[in-house]
C-alpha cells in the first residue's frame, strides 16, 4: 500500500495570491508612540527620561509602553545647561518599528540664584587670661533661605593668633557654606584687654557697620565705600571717613559671583574694629549667547520616490548672532531611512552656533506604500519669523517656503493667505497667520507660521515667558465618531499663570472629518493673561475601512485515492467547494491550472492544482493529491482461464533440493562449531537421509511439474511473489536441517 507523504501534507491550506493582488493583503500596522518636551532645571535629580513617554500603542499588540527603549540619550547630563535630544524607539511583535524624539532642556541655576546664607557675628572684649571664653561665643546666627538654621555649621578659617593671656586685637574670621555650595565669610574682633589701675580709664574701641549689596554685572556707578552706614567712636565721634578696606576680596564689576569685602576703622588711640559685607554681582541677561533656532517640516512621500532628499526637511535655521545657518544644519540620526520601504522615518538634526549653542529638531517621513489609491495631499512649508517693530520691508508672503503636489507640481502661486492674525507691522506682538493651498483634484493643506513683532526692550526688563503646549499625533479609523480634536492636547502650561489645559482654542481645525479618509493638520492655541500665545499643530490621520477591500475567494479541495484504472474518476471530483464574499458559490468557475501529469492507469501519486477567480480579478490556488494504488495479484487465481492450475501449486517451491550451493556455501558454519572432531560423519549425512523426509509435490512421474510452479508467461507481478517464496522456504530449510541433523545423533 502507497503511503501520503509529509510533502504534500499541507498543501491543500497553502495559499497563492498573485503579484498583482498583493493590495489586497492586509498589512501589519506599525505601533504608535507619543513622547513630549519638558524643561527642568539644573541638578533635578529626580527627573527621569522615562517621564517623556506620553504613549505607545499598537492596533495588534495592544499598550507597548513598557517595550519602549531609548536609542539615544543625547549625552543628558541634568547637572548641564542644554538641550538634549532623546530618541525613543518601541518594535511590535512582527517587526514594525517607530522612533520618535522628545527635547529636554536643563535651565541654568542662575535663572533662579541660590542664595547665599547669612551669617551674624559680634566683637568682643575679654579680660586678659579669661579662659572661659570660647570662640564659638562670637557667633550670633547663620541661617539659610533654603537649608534653614546653619549655625552648626560655622567654622573658623582664621582665629588671628588669639591668646586670651597676651593683651591685644585678634581679628577671627568664620565661614558657613550650604548644601548648593554657596559661602559667606564674616569676622569679629576679639580684644583682649590687659588688668589696669581702677583709676586708668579704658579706651573704648570704635563701632562700625557695613551692608551687604547685590549689583548688576559692569555697574560702574557702583562703589565699595557705598556699603558703609557708620563708623563712630565714643571718645573720637565720627569716624566713617576714616574707614579703610582692609581687603577687597578680589573684587570684579564686570565679573558675575560674591566678593567679601573687610573694612576697618582704627581711633586715635589706636583702638580697631573690622567688618565684613558680601556684595553679590549679578549677570547680564543681555549676556547669554542665544541658541539658535531651527524649523524641520514632517513630509509624506510615495513608495520608490528617490528624487527626495531629507534636506528639504529644513525649513529654516537662525542665529540671533550668527544670522542663517540652514547650510550649518546636519543629520545626527537618519532613523534608517530607505523611500523604497513603506513606514515612519524620524530624521533628527541638528544645528551649533559659532558659540557652541545647539538646538535638535526631528522630523517624520512617512513612506506610503505604491497601493495607496488616494490623491496626495500637497505639501506646504512656511516658516516662523522675527521681525522689528514698524519694518515695512516685511510682507506676509515672505513667509512661504515651498508649495508642492505629487500630482500637479510647483503650487506656491496658488497659496492663499485664509488668516493674517491680525497682523499689524507697528504693534509689538505674536501674530498667526494661516495659509492654504489647494491642488487640482481638491486636497488642501493648511499650515500656520508666527510672526513675532519685537520692541525694543532693555536688557533688565523682565519679559513675560510664553506658555508651552503640547499636542500629539492621531491615527482613527474611518467614522470613528468617538474620537474628539481635544483629545490631541496633552498639556498646557504657563509659568506665571500654571495650568492652561482649559483655555486651549481650536485655532483651524484644518477642514477635519472623521468619515473622509486622509490626513489633517489642527492647529491648537493657547493664550496667557499677559497676552502671549503659542500654537501647535497636529496631524490627524483618517484610515479608510478595511470593509472597502475586495476579499478574495475561498476554495476547498481534497486528497483522495483511487485503483489503478478507475476510469470514472473525475479531476472535478476533488473540488468540494469555493465560494466569494461578494460573488457566491463559484464551484463552476473553477479550473484546473495543473493536472500534474495524472494517469488512472499509471500507480504513482499525482498533484492536481485548481484555481478560482472571482468577479474583481482575486483569486485563490489550492492543490490535491492523487494516489493511484497499484493493482494487488491474488496467485491462487490463474493467471489464464484456458489453463488452470493445481490450487496446491503454491507449495511447490520448496520442493528444490538442487540448490546445493546454498548449503556449501554455508559449510564453514558446520567447520566453526565446537563438534570440528566429528565433521566426517557431519559431512556423511548431508541430505540423503533427510530428502524423503521434504514435503515434494512432484507430477505423476516423479519430474518437477513446472508448470505448477512457474506463472503464467507475461505475469511477471506473480512470478516475483513465487520467487520471492520460493528463496524464503529454501533458507528456512537450510537453516533448520543442521539442528535437526544434531537432535538425531
Amino acid at each position: 500500500m502507497l503511503q501520503k507523504t509529509d510533502d504534500y501534507r499541507d498543501i491543500a491550506a497553502v495559499q497563492y495570491i498573485p503579484e498583482d493582488n498583493l493590495p489586497l493583503t492586509p498589512l501589519n500596522e506599525v505601533p504608535t508612540l507619543t513622547v513630549k518636551d519638558m524643561r527642568i532645571a539644573q541638578g533635578d535629580n529626580t527627573f527621569t527620561l522615562g517621564s517623556l513617554i506620553s504613549d505607545a500603542q499598537d492596533a495588534e499588540d495592544g499598550d507597548l509602553k513598557e517595550s519602549v527603549v531609548i536609542t539615544s540619550d543625547g549625552g543628558f547630563n541634568p547637572n548641564v545647561p542644554g538641550e538634549y535630544t532623546i530618541t525613543f524607539k518601541v518594535r511590535d511583535k512582527d517587526g514594525a518599528t517607530i522612533t520618535k524624539s522628545s527635547l529636554v532642556t536643563v535651565s541654568p541655576k542662575w535663572t533662579s540664584i541660590n542664595e547665599a546664607p547669612t551669617l551674624t557675628v559680634e566683637d568682643m572684649r575679654i579680660a586678659q587670661g579669661d579662659n572661659t571664653f570660647t570662640l564659638g561665643s562670637l557667633i550670633s546666627d547663620a541661617q539659610d533661605a533654603e537649608d534653614g538654621n546653619l549655625k552648626e555649621s560655622v567654622v573658623i578659617t582664621n582665629d588671628g593668633g588669639f591668646n586670651p593671656n597676651v593683651p591685644g586685637e585678634y581679628t577671627i574670621t568664620f565661614k558657613v557654606t550650604d548644601k548648593d555650595g554657596a559661602t559667606i565669610s564674616k569676622s569679629a574682633v576679639v580684644t583682649v584687654e590687659e588688668e589696669m589701675t581702677p583709676l586708668t580709664p579704658l579706651n573704648e574701641a570704635p563701632t562700625l557697620s557695613v551692608k551687604n549689596s547685590t549689583i548688576a554685572q559692569g555697574d560702574e556707578s557702583f562703589t565699595l565705600e557705598s556699603l558703609i552706614e557708620k563708623a563712630h567712636d565714643k571718645e573720637d565721634g565720627d569716624l566713617i571717613n576714616e574707614v579703610k578696606i582692609f581687603d577687597n576680596g578680589g573684587f570684579d564689576v564686570n565679573a558675575p559671583g560674591q566678593y567679601t569685602i573687610i573694612f576697618m576703622v582704627t581711633d586715635e588711640m589706636g583702638a580697631s574694629i573690622t567688618k565684613s559685607a558680601v556684595v553679590t554681582v549679578s549677570p547680564k541677561w543681555t549676556s547669554i549667547n542665544e541658541a539658535p533656532t531651527l524649523t524641520v517640516e514632517d513630509m509624506r512621500i510615495a513608495q520608490g520616490d528617490n528624487t527626495f532628499t531629507l534636506a528639504s526637511l529644513i525649513t529654516d535655521a537662525q542665529d540671533a548672532e550668527d544670522g542663517d545657518l540652514k547650510e550649518s544644519v546636519v543629520i545626527t540620526n537618519d532613523g534608517g531611512f530607505n523611500p523604497n520601504v513603506p513606514g515612519e522615518y524620524t530624521i533628527t538634526f541638528k544645528v551649533t552656533d559659532k558659540n557652541g549653542a545647539s538646538v535638535t529638531k526631528s522630523s517624520v517621513v512617512t513612506v506610503s506604500p505604491k497601493w495607496t489609491p488616494f490623491n496626495e495631499a500637497p505639501t506646504l512649508k512656511v516658516t516662523d519669523q522675527t521681525i522689528t517693530q514698524g519694518d515695512d520691508v516685511f510682507t506676509l508672503e515672505s513667509l512661504i517656503q515651498k508649495a508642492h503636489d505629487t500630482e500637479d507640481g510647483n503650487l506656491i502661486d496658488e497659496v492663499e493667505i485664509v488668516d493674517n492674525g491680525g497682523f499689524d507691522v507697528n504693534t509689538a506682538g505674536q501674530y498667526i497667520v494661516t495659509f492654504k493651498v489647494t491642488d487640482k483634484d481638491g486636497a488642501t493643506i493648511s499650515k500656520s507660521a508666527v510672526v513675532t513683532v519685537e520692541e525694543e526692550m532693555t536688557p533688565l526688563t523682565p519679559l513675560n515667558e510664553a506658555p508651552t503646549l503640547s499636542v500629539k499625533n492621531s491615527t482613527i479609523a474611518q467614522g470613528d465618531e468617538s474620537f474628539t480634536l481635544e483629545s490631541l492636547i496633552e498639556k498646557a502650561h504657563d509659568k506665571e499663570d500654571g495650568d492652561l489645559i482649559n483655555e486651549v482654542k481650536i485655532f483651524d481645525n484644518g477642514g477635519f472629518d472623521v468619515n473622509a479618509p486622509g490626513q489633517y493638520t489642527i492647529i491648537f492655541m493657547v493664550t496667557d493673561e499677559m497676552g502671549a500665545s503659542i500654537t501647535k499643530s497636529a496631524v490627524v490621520t483618517v484610515s479608510p475601512k478595511w470593509t472597502s477591500i475586495n476579499e478574495a475567494p475561498t476554495l476547498t479541495v481534497e486528497d483522495m485515492r483511487i485503483a489503478q484504472g478507475d476510469n470514472t474518476f473525475t479531476l472535478a471530483s476533488l473540488i468540494t467547494d469555493a465560494q466569494d464574499a461578494e460573488d457566491g458559490d463559484l464551484k463552476e468557475s473553477v479550473v484546473i491550472t495543473n493536472d500534474g501529469g495524472f494517469n488512472p492507469n499509471v500507480p504513482g501519486e499525482y498533484t492536481i492544482t485548481f484555481k478560482v477567480t472571482d468577479k474583481n480579478g482575486a483569486s485563490v490556488t489550492k492543490s490535491s493529491l492523487v494516489i493511484v494504488e497499484v493493482k494487488e495479484v491474488d496467485p491462487n487465481v490463474p493467471s489464464n482461464p484456458n489453463d488452470p492450475t493445481d490450487p496446491e501449486t503454491p507449495e511447490s517451491p520448496e520442493t528444490p533440493e538442487s540448490p546445493e550451493t546454498p548449503e556449501s556455501s554455508e559449510t564453514p558454519e558446520s567447520s566453526e562449531t565446537p563438534e570440528s572432531s566429528e565433521t566426517p560423519e557431519s559431512s556423511e549425512t548431508p541430505e540423503s537421509p533427510e530428502t524423503p523426509e521434504k514435503p515434494n509435490p512432484q507430477a505423476p512421474n516423479g519430474e518437477m511439474d513446472e508448470a505448477s510452479v512457474l506463472p503464467a508467461t507475461g505475469d511477471a507481478g506473480a512470478y516475483a511473489i513465487f520467487s520471492g517464496a520460493a528463496l524464503s522456504i529454501l533458507a528456512g530449510l537450510f537453516l533448520t536441517m543442521p539442528k535437526k541433523k544434531e537432535n538425531e545423533e
